[in-house]
């Protein structure tokens, strides 16, 4: 059974994807979980880097790389969501940068709800 975060203790998560309804599905998937989401299209640069952040690989403008390597280095636990395979350049490029953990689309409810999670108490550490 899924674990509900208190209201007081409840994390906050960045999702970066130029996909409205992927940001909306992350929001209600989280919610249930007393995850709040912060979604952003990648069409700016994230002003203050979260605790935890799922980026997606193939943004519209093309700069998820440069997204990631900044939050990775401003000490994000970042998760990559791409639906490319796992041996792509870009998601080896990613893990090289150090992408904590790749969630390749499509992927479950429970295996999105889990990874937060766990991104969540890695963020904790």
């Amino acid at each position: 059974m899924d674990h509900i975060v208190p209201p007081a203790l409840a994390p906050h998560i960045l999702i970066i994807d130029d996909d409205a309804d992927m940001r909306g599905y992350f929001e209600m998937a989280l919610a249930v979980l007393g995850i709040e989401v912060r979604g952003s299209d990648g069409s700016v640069p994230v002003e203050a880097a979260p605790q935890v952040a799922f980026v997606d690989l193939l943004l519209a403008g093309g700069d998820s790389l440069d997204q990631l390597e900044a939050l990775i280095d401003a000490g994000s636990v970042v998760v990559v969501t791409t639906g490319l395979a796992a041996d792509a350049p870009l998601v080896e490029a990613a893990r090289a940068l150090g992408a904590w953990r790749v969630l390749h689309k499509p992927f479950s409810l429970s295996g999105l709800r889990n990874l937060a999670q766990a991104a969540w108490q890695k963020s904790q550490a």
